[in-house]
């Protein structure tokens, strides 16, 4: 097998240097989260986007024609056919010869120099996964920055009226998207924080601090409107949250994913719990919604893919199936005991 890898240079948040940070294309540097240029845990400074170079390093056996068939293939799949001859077509190299890649990056360097690494680790072996909801302190003085939760990301056009004016009233006329589809509004000063969180968007619909299970949630489209969908996703990622968060406690955030096809838009194996639609039979035989049910995905330094936990269930039996799940795996506990044992 080839190297997949992404080299990427980035000027050191300290020094201001360019430095190589080299790591899976996953994630370069793996699973960290940061806020460019406002979260005072950032490792590296992306403000001047100064992403100078992107590649991957790919043994030439996995294209039958080689290197230069391969170098086409990138250029007319990346880059639109009137720019195509603007890419170097010959940047790309076998895996083994990453030393040679290295030297014609250093040629395109402004001063034909690239330091090794930085002298400093830059990801901390021991990190955990954040959340942004609720109130955080930027490393401007004075700003803060508020996390709020959309449930399963989807915003109506009159939410998105509200939410632009509560950037432009509060903060900066900025808003900032996640990954896990909710909404950061930065550069807030720290005297207006309070009303910000008292505005009845925030109060009613928008929660700062969402319950424990809807911190993780995340849903993609669904068939309701995407015609690659196998199955309604969204009204029904809640659903089962909601279900799920009345039968058990739990002390920390379970990440559950949907997607509602193959293709993964979810991002199901990368969840503690991931969820891929499918078609199957329910215990009467008819044919009804369901879904492959993974468990174990993890992001960070120990970044690992889930596994298939349960192929085709039927969704309207996924709450049982989860209620199990959380109790012998992430260590919740049954409500009716724990309310028993008070």
């Amino acid at each position: 097998m080839g190297a997949r890898v992404s080299a990427d240079l980035y000027p050191h948040a300290k020094t201001g240097k360019f430095v190589e940070v080299v790591g899976p294309l996953l994630g370069t540097l793996v699973g960290e989260p940061r806020l460019p240029g406002i979260d005072p845990h950032e490792n590296v400074d992306t403000r001047l986007q100064a992403r100078i170079w992107l590649t991957q390093l790919l043994n030439s056996l996995l294209i039958p024609g080689g290197i230069p068939e391969f170098n086409q293939h990138v250029c007319e799949t990346n880059y639109p056919t009137d720019s195509m001859d603007e890419f170097p077509h010959d940047a790309w190299v076998p895996a083994a010869d990453g030393e040679g890649f290295r030297s014609e990056v250093v040629k395109r360097m402004p001063e034909q120099a690239l330091e090794r690494a930085s002298s400093e680790d830059l990801v901390d072996p021991k990190w955990e996964r954040r959340d942004y909801f609720g109130v955080h302190p930027q490393k401007q003085e004075g700003l803060s920055f508020v996390g709020i939760h959309i449930p399963v990301g989807r915003v109506q056009a009159d939410d998105m009226d509200q939410l632009a004016r509560l950037a432009e009233e509060y903060g900066s006329g900025e808003l900032r998207l996640t990954v896990e589809q909710n909404i950061i509004i930065p550069n807030i000063p720290n005297s207006k924080v309070e009303a910000l969180l008292n505005e009845p968007l925030l109060k009613e619909k928008f929660l700062p601090e969402p319950p424990i299970l809807m911190k993780g949630l995340v849903a993609c489209t669904g068939n309701q409107f995407c015609g690659q969908a196998i199955i309604e996703t969204k009204a029904r990622g809640l659903k089962v949250a909601e279900e799920v968060e009345k039968l058990v406690s739990v002390t920390y955030p379970v990440r559950m994913h949907w997607t509602g096809c193959p293709n993964t838009c979810g991002q199901v194996q990368v969840a503690d719990i991931g969820f891929m639609g499918c078609m199957t039979r329910n215990k009467d035989g008819k044919v009804v919604e369901g879904a492959d049910v993974y468990l174990g995905g993890r992001i960070g330094s120990d970044s690992h893919l889930g596994d298939i936990y349960k192929k085709a269930v039927p969704c309207e039996d996924l709450v049982p199936l989860v209620v199990d799940i959380m109790v012998e795996k992430f260590g919740a506990v049954l409500r009716e005991r724990e309310e028993s044992e008070e």
